[in-house]
C-alpha cells in the first residue's frame, strides 16, 4: 500500500501528527492515530471523503496560508503555524509524496505549544535556511519575493507585509509588493511622498530593525512608517530599510500587525537582503526585456515582438481587430533638411501619439512606420480612437503621417488585415506624395518666380542698424535687416514674409539679396576709400542647412572683393533644432574661413544652452524680451545677468543686448556690465544712405 520510503518516513515522525491529502480536492486519504486523537476522531470512518481544511482546521474553505503551490518531492518546507481550532502550536514539514498512485501532500505536525522561546529561535533559523532554498528554486523574482513575504508574514503572524519602493524621480514610496493574512501578492496603491517620509528610512539604516506602535509618542507622525500605520488601521509595524550595494536605501520593507516573535529581528533582517537581490534581479530581466523587445529611441516594442504579437493573435479567439498602420512621410527629407535630431524628435512624437490610444500595444516596426492593435474593440470605438490619432498630428508643422487602418469583426485572418491596413497606408502615402508633389511644384515655381521679379523691381529693401558699445558709445557694427514695400506703399515686416519663403524653400533668395547688398555697398565704399563697419546678416536655417551653403556666400564675397572678416553670419535660435554635430561642424568651418558667427535671440529657448556648451560662437545677442523687463521686473534683471556673466565666462566671446528703448535700460545693462547693444534708444533700422551719414560720416 505505501512504498518502502513514505513508510520509513512516517515511521520517523513517532508520535507527531502525519496526515495525506490530495493536493488538487483537499481530500484527506490517511491521517495516523496521533492526528485522529488530536482532532477528537476514533476511526477512518470520521475523516474519510473529507476535506483537510474542514477537519483539521475547522474550515469550510481551503486554507489561505495553504503551502501545496510550495510543496517538492525532494525537499521539506518548514513552517510554523497556530491551529485556532485545537489552541495548539505546531513546527510543519511539508512534502509532495506519491500514494496509491497518485501525487498527494504529506504533512507532519510537531506539538511546540509548550516548548518555548528556544524553539521560536530554532524555527526562525530553519524557515531562513528553508525559505533562501526555495527562493534559490524560483527563476521568476516576483514568485521569489512574494514567497519571502509570506514566511516573514507567518513567523510574525502578521496581518500583511508589504514592500514599498522608492521612485526619486516622482519622490514617493509606493507598495509594489504585499502578502495577507488571507491571500499572497495583493501591494496596496497607496503612494507615499517624500522626503518628510525619507528621513525615518534614511535615520533607520544603520539600525536595519525598527518596531513603533501607533501610540508611541516618540514615533514620527510624518513619518513613513507611522503613515502606512494610519492608513492600514494597524497599531504597531515592524520596519527594515531595502538597502542596496551602494549603501542607499531604495525603499522599505513594513511587517504591519505583528503579533508574534516582535523582538526577533533576525529573520526579517536576512531575508530583506534576499528581496534586494530579487529586486536587482527583476531590474535586471526588465532591463534585458528593454534591450531585447523595446526600440530604444522611442520606448515602443520593436519589431521582434511586433512578430510575437501578430501570432499570439492569431492563436487567441478574438471577436473582433482593430490594426492601424503609420508612415512619417518624407522622413529623409527632415533629416537633410532639420538634421537628424530634429528627425528622431518627429519620429519619438509619432510614437508616443500612437502610445496615447493604444498603450502596451504600440510597435515600430522600421526606421519610420509604426503599428498598433486594437483587439476585441467595437468598430465605433475603433474609429472614434482613429480620428483622435489623426487629430493629434498638428499639420502646420513639418510632422505629416499617413494612416491605414482595417477593422474586422468575427473570423479574423490577422496577416490579411495587417496587409490591407499597410496597402491603405500606402495609398495614402502615394496620393500624399503626388499631390504634394504636383501642387507644390506649381505653387513654389509661382511663388519663385514672383519673388525674383519683385526683387529686380525693388520691392525689398535692406536696412542697416548701428550696434553701439555701451561704454564708449562708437558704432562697432551694424545689423543687416529686410523689409517689404506693400502694394500700397507700407512696409511690410520680415515675420509676415520669411515663415512662407522658408516653408517654400525660396529664403535663399532674400538671404543672398541681403548679402549682395551689404557687400555691394562695402565694395562702394572700400573703392573710394571710406571705412564701414562690421555687418551681421541674418540666414536661415533653410539657407544655412543648404549644402553649398558655405560656397554661396563665399562666391558673393568673391564676386564683390569683400574679406569674410568684414561679415557676420547671425542664426536665429532655431537653428539649434539642427543637428548639433552638423550645426558645430559649419560654424567651425565658418570661422576657419574668418567669417564671425553670432547666435540671435538668445534666451528665448533652452536648446541655446545646450548649443553654447557644444558651439564657440563670436557673439551672443541677448533677446529683445529678456532687456524689456530688466527694469521693472527683479526676475527678469538676475535671469539677463546670469546670461551676460555666462557669456563672459566663454573665452572671446562679446554679449549683444537686443531692443534697448530706455535709459534705464542702458543704464541697467551698463551695470551688469555689457558689450554692446542696438534698439531704438540709439536708432531705429535706418536705410543705408542714412547710416552711413548719421554714423560714418560721410556720404555714401
Amino acid at each position: 500500500m505505501y512504498d518502502n520510503n513514505l513508510l520509513r518516513i512516517m515511521n520517523d515522525a513517532n508520535d507527531d501528527t502525519v496526515y495525506l491529502a490530495d493536493i488538487n480536492t483537499h481530500e484527506l486519504l490517511y491521517l495516523s492515530p496521533a492526528a485522529c486523537k488530536a482532532v477528537g476522531l476514533t476511526s477512518a470512518s470520521g475523516y474519510q471523503g473529507k476535506p483537510c481544511y474542514k477537519v483539521l482546521q475547522g474550515l469550510d474553505a481551503p486554507c489561505p496560508f495553504c503551502t501545496n503551490h510550495l510543496l517538492t518531492e525532494t525537499e521539506f518546507y518548514i513552517w510554523e503555524h497556530d491551529n485556532e481550532a485545537l489552541g495548539r502550536r505546531y513546527l510543519l514539514r511539508d512534502r509532495l509524496v506519491h500514494y496509491q498512485g497518485r501525487l498527494v501532500r504529506m504533512e507532519i505536525a510537531a506539538d511546540i505549544t509548550d516548548r518555548g522561546g528556544g524553539i521560536k529561535r530554532q524555527f526562525a533559523d530553519e524557515a531562513i535556511i528553508n525559505c533562501i532554498h526555495q527562493l534559490g528554486n524560483f527563476d521568476d523574482p516576483d514568485l521569489a519575493i512574494n514567497h519571502c513575504l509570506a514566511q516573514i508574514g507567518i513567523f510574525y503572524k502578521a496581518d500583511c507585509v508589504h514592500i514599498y519602493e522608492m521612485n526619486r524621480e516622482e519622490k514617493t514610496f509606493v507598495s509594489t509588493y504585499g502578502w495577507n493574512s488571507q491571500e499572497i501578492c495583493v501591494p496596496n496603491t497607496q503612494k507615499y511622498s517624500f522626503p518628510s517620509a525619507g528621513s525615518c528610512v534614511e535615520s533607520n539604516n544603520e539600525a536595519g530593525f525598527l518596531c513603533i506602535s501607533a501610540d508611541d509618542r516618540k514615533a514620527g507622525k510624518h513619518s513613513l512608517e507611522y503613515r502606512i500605520l494610519q492608513a492600514q488601521g494597524a497599531k504597531k509595524m515592524i520596519a527594515v530599510p531595502l538597502i542596496d550595494r551602494l549603501g542607499a536605501v531604495i525603499g522599505l520593507l513594513g511587517v504591519t500587525g505583528p503579533q508574534d516573535n516582535t523582538n526577533a529581528p533576525k529573520l526579517v533582517r536576512t531575508l530583506s537582503r534576499f528581496v534586494i537581490d530579487r529586486l536587482e534581479k527583476r531590474a535586471l530581466l526588465y532591463r534585458l526585456d528593454m534591450l531585447t523587445y523595446h526600440d530604444s529611441m522611442t520606448g515602443l516594442y520593436n519589431r521582434k515582438r511586433y512578430i510575437e504579437r501578430i501570432r499570439e493573435l492569431k492563436e487567441a479567439s478574438l471577436s473582433c481587430l482593430g490594426v492601424v498602420c503609420i508612415c512619417i512621410d518624407k522622413l529623409k527629407n527632415i533629416n537633410s533638411t532639420y538634421g537628424q535630431s530634429y528627425g528622431d524628435r518627429m519620429l519619438i512624437r509619432t510614437a508616443n501619439i500612437l502610445n496615447g490610444i493604444c498603450p502596451g500595444d504600440a510597435y515600430r516596426i522600421s526606421g519610420d512606420m509604426f503599428a498598433g492593435f486594437f483587439p476585441d474593440i467595437g468598430r465605433e470605438d475603433f474609429q472614434c480612437l482613429v480620428e483622435q490619432l489623426k487629430a493629434s498630428v498638428n499639420v502646420k508643422d513639418t510632422l505629416h503621417i499617413s494612416i491605414g487602418t482595417k477593422w474586422s469583426p468575427g473570423e479574423i485572418d490577422v496577416t490579411e488585415q495587417i496587409i490591407d491596413a499597410e496597402n491603405l497606408m500606402g495609398m495614402y502615402k502615394q496620393s500624399y506624395y503626388v499631390s504634394t508633389r504636383a501642387d507644390k511644384d506649381a505653387y513654389c515655381s509661382k511663388l519663385k518666380n514672383k519673388l525674383i521679379e519683385e526683387i529686380k523691381n525693388g520691392k525689398f529693401t535692406v536696412l542697416l542698424q548701428p550696434k553701439i558699445h555701451l561704454k564708449t558709445g562708437k558704432v562697432t557694427g551694424a545689423e543687416a535687416l529686410v523689409r517689404k514695400s506693400g502694394t500700397s506703399g507700407e512696409i511690410i515686416s520680415p515675420a509676415m514674409f520669411i515663415p512662407i519663403y522658408e516653408k517654400e524653400g525660396i529664403v535663399q533668395l532674400i538671404d543672398y539679396y541681403v548679402l549682395e547688398t551689404v557687400c555691394r555697398t562695402m565694395r562702394d565704399r572700400i573703392s573710394s576709400k571710406k571705412s564701414f563697419p562690421l555687418t551681421s546678416v541674418n540666414f536661415s536655417r533653410i539657407t544655412i542647412m543648404d549644402e553649398g551653403f558655405v560656397e554661396n556666400i563665399c562666391n558673393i564675397l568673391k564676386r564683390y572683393g569683400i574679406s569674410p572678416n568684414m561679415i557676420e553670419v547671425e542664426m536665429t535660435e532655431r537653428m539649434t533644432e539642427t543637428d548639433l554635430q552638423v550645426l558645430a561642424a559649419l560654424v567651425k568651418q565658418l570661422r576657419g574661413i574668418g567669417f564671425t558667427v553670432s547666435l540671435d535671440d538668445f534666451g528665448t529657448e533652452y536648446s541655446n544652452l545646450a548649443t553654447l556648451a557644444s558651439i564657440d560662437f563670436d557673439t551672443i545677442k541677448i533677446d529683445k524680451s529678456m532687456v524689456d523687463h530688466i527694469v521693472t521686473n527683479e526676475n527678469a534683471r538676475v535671469i539677463v545677468e546670469h546670461a551676460i556673466q555666462m557669456g563672459k565666462a566663454l573665452d572671446q566671446t562679446e554679449l549683444v543686448a537686443e531692443g534697448i528703448e530706455t535709459y534705464e535700460q542702458l543704464h541697467t545693462l551698463k551695470q551688469l556690465n555689457c558689450d554692446v547693444g542696438q534698439g531704438y534708444y540709439f536708432s531705429k533700422p535706418l536705410t543705408i544712405s542714412e547710416f552711413c551719414q548719421r554714423y560714418l560720416h560721410t556720404d555714401d
